[in-house]
């Protein structure tokens, strides 16, 4: 599914995480490895452009493991201006237990 979104098209993107979220929203089965190069777009897009509930997407990103690597500046320290999924979901005003998640990845 991935694939074949084009990720700088909010439209698209926005169609792959309602096709996704139908997908995980009831995932019972044990989770694999989603490591792919778009896998830290999930948490921020599911909580910034959703209008479904962010926390089945959250919640699965968070039980693969998934742990935020931040960009690093010319001089190897992090870059600190950033907007991180916990940001949209303050916005937003998603569930504590999506907030746990998103602590446990950033």
């Amino acid at each position: 599914m991935r694939e074949a979104v084009h990720w700088e098209i909010d439209e698209e993107r926005l169609d792959f995480f309602h096709q996704l979220y139908s997908l995980v929203k009831d995932w019972s089965h044990p989770v694999v490895d989603l490591r792919a190069e778009e896998i830290d777009l999930l948490p921020a897009e599911s909580v910034r452009s959703l209008d479904l509930e962010a926390k089945p997407i959250v919640e699965l990103v968070d039980r693969t493991g998934y742990r935020d690597e931040p960009q690093l500046d010319e001089n190897n320290r992090p870059l600190l201006r950033r907007s991180t999924a916990l940001h949209y979901t303050n916005k937003k005003g998603e569930s504590i237990h999506v907030i746990d998640s998103l602590f446990n990845m950033y």
